[in-house]
């Protein structure tokens, strides 16, 4: 085109616009036409995916015959709310940890990523975000804690005296073992991660740590190494990972726990023990094969006295369930071959005049919920052991 002509000469443009306005006119009106049918169809898709999704879940949590008449723990004031944690750059965390900080929460959690070049194809990470006391995350990301190694698995955090520990399980071989390493925020590190092994089983792993106060009246790390038999053991040094371990684990005290064997047996570690009032308070996860062939994943919660031998002194009579339990979306590795429900941590705070314990849980592998409980009505329901 030559400088100085027009783009296009005025009487043609003038014809134009009669027949040009008319036709955008009506291509206007068929595009908007369209656009809205398209709109009313990808809504009423949209509604018949919610619809199914929402369908399918409740079936597929259909709750088997071995917890049909277990009471849904809001009915007994046990439970007062459950929330979600949205983590929105991981894909599907689970197994989430909780511990105090400032004037929130720090959360460690698992997730998973997929790489279809490893024999198992996947890497696990740990992950840690701040929350505050609405379990919102605000303004903060989620960070990925480095461990030192890409397959750590559910960790758990503890404090011992103004520091935080993170306890976790790696691979070693064709088993699996447990690190212990001192948390460093400002770099989202485990520093000098040591493992912990006492050479009982090639697959170590639910090792919930607490704080103990030994006879001179200085704080240690406690592992529970099993419920029941009752096997402790305690980190020694934290430089090498020594433990003082029994010799013997059969030779280990043995309770009578009133845990029917239909919910699953043995009974494993879950959330990190904490003080409460003038014992340890703890929650544990079993699981068990229906008769189609699902595993399902049940919790409950424990006392045992403040000092050693640390003896159990009470337990649920039955799981804690509650409204919408198992109800998160299978996604990423999850299988969908069990619905799990994974005690990983809890914090307590004191509300209205009423003490809560806020329940970290991991939920079919694929989500984080917080499951908020009435503290007194949570001792008053544990039963006695004897």
């Amino acid at each position: 085109m030559q400088d100085g002509s027009p783009l296009i000469s005025r009487p043609k443009w003038k014809k134009a616009s009669l027949f040009g306005f008319a036709g955008l006119s009506v291509l206007a009106l068929f595009a908007l036409s369209f656009s809205w049918r398209s709109h009313i169809k990808v809504r009423h898709l949209d509604r018949k995916i919610k619809n199914y999704i929402k369908r399918s879940t409740r079936e597929n949590t259909s709750l088997p015959n071995e917890l049909i008449g277990v009471p849904f723990a809001e009915e007994s004031g046990l439970v007062l709310s459950v929330k979600t944690v949205e983590i929105p750059e991981v894909l599907a965390p689970y197994n989430g940890s909780i511990i105090e900080h400032g004037d929130g929460y720090l959360l460690f959690f698992r997730y998973d990523t997929l790489d279809s070049r490893l024999r198992r194809p996947r890497y696990t990470h740990v992950g840690c975000v701040e929350l505050d006391r609405e379990f919102e995350l605000g303004d903060h990301l989620a960070r990925q804690v480095d461990t030192q190694n890409l397959h750590s698995e559910d960790p758990r955090a503890v404090r011992l005296g103004d520091q935080i520990y993170l306890c976790y399980n790696e691979p070693r071989g064709a088993g699996r073992v447990m690190r212990l390493g001192r948390f460093d925020l400002e770099r989202a590190a485990v520093v000098d991660p040591i493992t912990l092994d006492p050479d009982f089983c090639p697959i170590e792993k639910n090792w919930p740590p607490f704080e103990g106060i030994l006879e001179d009246g200085t704080p240690s790390i406690q592992l529970e190494y099993s419920l029941n038999p009752r096997i402790l053991l305690q980190v020694d040094d934290l430089t090498t990972g020594a433990l003082s371990a029994p010799s013997h684990p059969k030779s280990q005290l043995m309770q009578h726990l009133n845990w029917s064997p239909s919910w699953g047996r043995p009974l494993r570690g879950g959330a990190p023990p904490r003080r409460v009032e003038d014992q340890f308070l703890g929650f544990f996860h079993s699981s068990f094969r229906d008769k189609k062939g699902m595993f399902w994943y049940v919790m409950g919660a424990y006392t045992f006295e403040a000092k050693p031998p640390f003896r159990i002194t009470a337990i649920s009579s039955h799981p804690i369930l509650f409204e919408g339990i198992y109800e998160s979306l299978i996604l990423n590795t999850a299988g969908s071959g069990k619905r799990v429900i994974f005690p990983a941590g809890f914090v307590t705070e004191e509300k209205n005049g009423k003490q809560l314990i806020h329940l970290a849980c991991g939920e079919n592998d694929a989500s984080i919920k917080i499951v908020t409980l009435d503290q007194e009505v949570l001792l008053r329901s544990l039963k006695s052991v004897q």
